[in-house]
């Protein structure tokens, strides 16, 4: 057991490894006179002989069996073996596999995030301006470069209903039910019929208009409603970096992309007794005042912002001032009190009111029916 074969003894195992056969009653034949020979016999040793006989054996094999423990123990001592210590050992274990190198890259950082509803720009070198030499563009020139931080835009104009929201939070005062804008070269009796049938496009005292654009807020209602969201009014640059081309590209905008004037802007307009003017666009986009926001689909831009060219006008961070390089005309005109307004709104009707480079200075406190904002914040 234990592992090895028991063997079986076979004729290979007999002495001198005969195997011849042995054959029993066998005699060898003598002569008759011939008797065997007679072997003589031993005297027997005494019980005195028998008894040192003995005691010799014995003494012999003490000493035999003394000199191999003394001889094993000698073999110890000199050697530093033991033979109990030569037993087979087991296989040596297989070296562990060496490790693999490998090339160590820093991971990158996570992209940065923006708020809910906002959309990331990276920022960098932007080119803002006009280089044309449209009339209604004078205050956008000269083109120019500036340098942005990377910012977060929101990609729909603030709502009636977010604003309102606010309002009930204690953070807005909210918004006006009349429009307010500057008389500019108007008569007193124009300013005052405008205002009166504008003010019925306020959408404070509208029904069913919680998802339009809150309009008819001074800059300071759009500023605090932006600090009470976690953010703030978008920069002049921002707001223009962020905008880009146009989404119709070169070909003319229809209702599909924004909503301007259209004809229901022309028929609304006469039933006012407002002036005549030609539409942006031929088709009537059944809205002529503020449309929900978003709702021109094909309108939004490659970054995914909607009504950056329509609906309305949007409030921006710094007081309006001239461009640097600007001409002399441009330079000379008064801007006190005033903010920039962005982009176009619903009753713009010439191409170049519906441009990115736009811009417009608009007294702070006005509170006008075609302007609203959208919020800007720093990426997390």
């Amino acid at each position: 057991t234990g592992g090895f074969a028991e063997v079986t003894p076979n004729a290979s195992t007999r002495p001198y490894g005969s195997d011849a056969p042995i054959r029993a009653g066998l005699t060898i034949a003598r002569p008759a006179d011939q008797r065997a020979p007679t072997l003589p016999t031993l005297p027997e040793p005494s019980p005195e002989k028998k008894s040192e006989s003995h005691l010799g054996l014995f003494v012999w094999l003490a000493i035999a069996v003394v000199a191999t423990i003394g001889g094993r123990y000698l073999f110890v001592e000199l050697s530093g073996h033991d033979e109990d210590a030569f037993q087979p050992l087991e296989k040596a274990p297989e070296p562990a596999p060496e490790a693999k190198a490998y090339e160590t890259k820093e991971l990158a950082p996570p992209p940065p995030t923006c708020p809910k509803g906002m959309v990331y720009f990276k920022g960098g070198a932007a080119t803002i301006g006009d280089a044309g030499d449209d009339p209604a563009l004078a205050l956008a020139r000269p083109a120019h470069a500036v340098e942005l931080a990377p910012y977060c835009l929101g990609a729909r104009e603030v709502t009636l209903a977010e604003y309102r929201a606010c309002v009930t939070a204690g953070a807005c005062e909210a918004a006006h039910r009349e429009s307010e804008f500057p008389r500019g070269d108007a008569s007193e009796r124009a300013w005052k019929r405008q205002r009166a049938a504008y003010s019925e496009l306020c959408n404070e005292a509208l029904a069913d208009h919680d998802a339009h654009p809150v309009n008819c807020v001074t800059w300071a209602q759009a500023a605090a409603y932006c600090q009470h969201a976690g953010g703030r009014l978008p920069s002049e640059a921002e707001w223009e970096g962020a905008a880009g081309e146009a989404p119709w590209g070169d070909g003319a905008p229809t209702a599909a992309h924004l909503n301007a004037c259209g004809e229901e802007c022309v028929t609304w307009r006469k039933e006012h007794g407002l002036s005549a003017i030609t539409p942006l666009y031929a088709e009537d986009d059944g809205h002529p005042g503020t449309a929900p926001v978003g709702a021109a689909a094909a309108g939004a831009t490659k970054a995914g912002l909607f009504d950056m060219f329509g609906n309305v006008a949007e409030w921006t961070a710094e007081p309006f001032a001239p461009y640097p390089g600007a001409s002399e005309d441009v330079a000379a005109q008064d801007f006190a009190g005033a903010h920039a307004i962005r982009g176009g709104a619903f009753n713009s009707a010439e191409p170049s009111h519906v441009r990115a480079a736009l811009r417009y200075p608009l007294l702070a406190e006005s509170h006008s029916h075609g302007v609203g904002f959208r919020c800007a914040a720093a990426p997390r």
